[in-house]
């Protein structure tokens, strides 16, 4: 079988960095209308014959040791690598397995030894925190931004975005004038809320997110932070 893509450096594909000790995500795109009921798969390598499959969505359960996907045919199936080593480097493809030959999509995965440092913020019960996520305007400022409550993006479950109405949910609100910075608000803090979050970009191929450790404390003081 053979690539339709053209996957060589001087064409296009995608690439990501992901970090020692934790994780990436990668969202493979596909036709849905063409597409939804074949197997999908992540492999390792460039060129299809020697791309040796990782995982697949004939998986048990969709995992298999560190990497898992997911497919709810929609047009996007998702591939997550986590407890990243060095080794995880390399050339990877999305691929659909079909008749005569695979559609394919390569990808280009570089590893970081450097340690990102945790931000951490501190609320109060009972008051308000706000976040500053800065990001590139002129690259991101059109895509979708989003707080979750989580450390992986695998599991980080969103809490709020730029597309909930009046972007207001509850307790929370984001804003996002596109100017480099998207804002997110946590009123009437608890306990409870204390934990992992990220600041996060939807994009194609990978998100970018900070991710952000929130301690809850009761001593009287409002925080202004900046990412």
């Amino acid at each position: 079988k053979e690539q339709i893509n053209a996957c060589n450096p001087r064409s296009l594909y995608l690439w990501l960095t992901g970090v020692v000790g934790r994780a990436i995500r990668i969202n493979c795109r596909y036709d849905e209308q063409k597409y939804s009921g074949h197997r999908k798969y992540w492999c390792r390598g460039y060129y299809r014959s020697s791309c040796e499959d990782v995982i697949d969505t004939k998986a048990v359960n969709g995992q298999r040791g560190r990497f898992s996907i997911t497919d709810k045919r929609d047009g996007v199936f998702t591939v997550t690598m986590e407890n990243l080593t060095m080794r995880d480097a390399g050339w990877y493809n999305c691929g659909i397995d079909q008749f005569g030959r695979d559609t394919m999509v390569a990808v280009k995965v570089h590893i970081s030894d450097g340690k990102i440092p945790d931000s951490k913020v501190t609320g109060v019960v009972g008051q308000a925190i706000r976040i500053n996520c800065r990001y590139d305007k002129k690259t991101y400022s059109g895509h979708r931004k989003y707080w979750c409550h989580g450390y992986y993006r695998s599991s980080c479950e969103d809490v709020i975005d730029t597309k909930a109405v009046n972007g207001q949910r509850g307790r929370f609100s984001i804003t996002d004038k596109r100017d480099g910075v998207f804002t997110v608000t946590m009123e009437n803090l608890t306990m409870r809320d204390a934990g992992w979050y990220n600041c996060g970009i939807d994009k194609p191929g990978f998100d970018t997110m900070v991710a952000v450790k929130l301690h809850i404390s009761d001593e009287n003081q409002w925080r202004v932070h900046q990412y």
